[in-house]
This record gives structure tokens, sequence and C-alpha cells, in this order.
């Protein structure tokens, strides 16, 4: 788009492809932003972010039903790729 990869925040921004957009979208359960200081190489740390994140959805969808989790699967991608300016 840009063919500058200083501008992949803004491309993001355009393509209305942040995690923001993501959520409301309906096409990402979570959003854990970034943590504080982060840095691409500290791998650790985003490690233990995922297992935390993992570790919640896991417990939240073994609580759930197989008939609700293909219902809501099969709503969320059901729903992907619409989109409705309210505005």
């Amino acid at each position: 788009m840009w063919r500058d990869s200083t501008k992949a925040e803004t491309a993001a921004v355009a393509l209305k492809i942040t995690a923001t957009d993501l959520k409301e979208l309906g096409i990402i359960d979570e959003d854990r932003g970034r943590a504080r200081g982060w840095r691409a190489h500290r791998y650790e740390a985003a490690a233990r972010l995922l297992d935390i994140v993992l570790d919640r959805q896991l417990v939240m969808l073994t609580n759930e039903s197989v008939k609700d989790l293909l219902d809501a699967r099969y709503q969320k991608f059901r729903n992907m790729g619409q989109y409705f300016d309210h505005g």
C-alpha cells in the first residue's frame, strides 16, 4: 500500500486490522493490548502473557456445551466480512 515499513501503523488503521477493530468486528475474542515496555525480542514475557490468556479462554470454553460452542462458532464465521456503518 505505502511500500514503507514506517507506515505500518497507518496502514493497519486504514485497513481496520488493529486489535481494537478486529475485536469490534467479532474476529478476535480478546484484545490484550501491548504489555508496558513491550519489545519484540521479549519472547518469555510474550509467552507468559499468552499463557494467561489461553488459560482463561480454555476455562471459559470448557464451561460451555458443545452445542453452544458450535452455534457460536457458526455465527462468528457467518458474520465475518459483514460491515455495517451505523454513523
